[in-house]
């Protein structure tokens, strides 16, 4: 369909009411540059044959689409599609604000520019949270907290985040996956972050922080992440990719004895007043219970911090009539001195009256060393099939065996 072009998100949905599956995909990542062509919204329409022909392209200067939703409302007269964004290249963390489609009077998606700033956004999920009928907006962005909003019947957003977590942590969230593990008609959500097994630390009283401005006037924003260490702020970058990407920092900094002594004040000088900056407050995956109304935060068993997480998904692996929960992610395309976040080779959280208790990988018959980006459940004559999905290297497929 798209061949060449970078994928990053696809929803399958019956966009002209025949009763079969359509398929719309965003093309976007931080490959492109600003303007790009080929960035933008494809909608395909299903012959019912399962041959997809492009109906419609939807594309616009500013957008770099990384994350879709469809949200249906009774007093909406066709579906909404929220679009999230990520940074075009050489432009990081700069994003565009988040965007929503919808239909014309002339039956012709149009795209509209929400003006609300959300990030780099990874997921997007539709929820009725609170069970009044009303859906929510989730999103889950890096450098932000997890957003809520709501949308009118005239499509505008309001940020209703506040009416349903008991605090704002900024994390680097990977993605969102609602689940009721108590079987109270309350969802609890899991989120994805980056995980604990790393050389970064992050709080609310120390959080970690991006410091990014054009220090070299080169037309490109510079970012310059910083970490609490002992007693102060120091940036994390080596020496060496900091004069790669700041060349001017050579000058200042002629030696790694002078590099090693400076923190992040020291290193901007001038330009730290000014420096534009975002915060993490928590690196932890994580899971959000309801209490007294709000989504209040826990990690999840350290077990599950050993790597980033991009995937869950529920599966009743063991026929009890109660799902587990799959998890994947790893990241191996990192800097030396963060290095490989690989160490989730499949991680399995079993659910015990909605306590999550780990379950190691090979107990299961699961072992995947792949950076894993979707876990699918496909479901074939006779078996279902877990399909394990990377975007670098192989993808797995384990056969469930519900033998007892």
């Amino acid at each position: 369909m798209q061949a060449g072009k970078e994928i990053s998100d696809g929803l399958c949905i019956d966009l002209d009411g025949d009763s079969d599956l359509d398929l719309i995909l965003t093309v976007g990542s931080y490959k492109y540059k600003k303007d790009d062509p080929v960035t933008g919204l494809y909608f395909y329409s299903n012959d019912r044959n399962g041959k997809f022909t492009l109906k419609e392209f939807l594309h616009s200067p500013e957008l770099n689409p990384s994350s879709i939703a469809i949200l249906r409302n009774k007093s909406f007269p066709h579906p909404l599609c929220i679009i999230g964004n990520g940074s075009y290249q050489g432009m990081y963390p700069i994003t565009a604000s988040l965007f929503t489609a919808s239909k014309n009077g002339s039956g012709k998606y149009e795209l509209l520019n929400t003006g609300i700033n959300t990030g780099q956004v990874n997921d997007i999920m539709i929820e009725d949270v609170d069970k009044d009928d009303t859906m929510e907006i989730i999103i889950a962005a890096e450098w932000m907290p997890i957003k809520a909003f709501h949308v009118n019947s005239e499509f505008q957003l309001s940020d209703v985040t506040n009416n349903y977590f008991e605090t704002n942590e900024n994390g680097f969230w990977k993605t969102i996956f609602f689940e009721d593990l108590e079987k109270d008609g309350t969802p609890e959500l899991l989120a994805g972050n980056l995980g604990t097994n790393n050389q970064l630390t992050a709080s609310k009283e120390h959080p970690l922080l991006l410091y990014y401005d054009d220090y070299d006037r080169n037309g490109s924003p510079d970012p310059i992440i910083a970490y609490f260490l002992i007693d102060d702020t120091y940036p994390f970058p080596p020496r060496e990719d900091l004069i790669r990407q700041v060349p001017m920092m050579n000058k200042r900094f002629s030696s790694f004895g002078l590099y090693a002594k400076a923190n992040i004040k020291t290193l901007l000088a001038d330009s730290y007043e000014k420096a534009h900056f975002l915060e993490v407050h928590t690196l932890e995956n994580s899971f959000f219970k309801m209490e007294n109304g709000k989504f209040k935060r826990y990690p999840l068993p350290i077990d599950l911090q050993v790597a980033p997480i991009f995937s869950f998904s529920p599966v009743d692996i063991n026929a009890d009539a109660i799902n587990e929960i799959l998890t994947a992610g790893n990241m191996t395309k990192t800097k030396v001195k963060l290095g490989r976040l690989n160490g989730n080779h499949g991680m399995i959280l079993r659910n015990d009256a909605g306590q999550l208790i780990p379950i190691q990988y090979s107990s299961a018959g699961v072992c995947v060393r792949e950076d894993i980006r979707q876990i699918v459940k496909l479901k074939v004559p006779g078996n279902v099939v877990i399909g394990y999905l990377s975007t670098e290297g192989a993808s797995h497929f384990f056969r469930l065996n519900l033998s007892k």
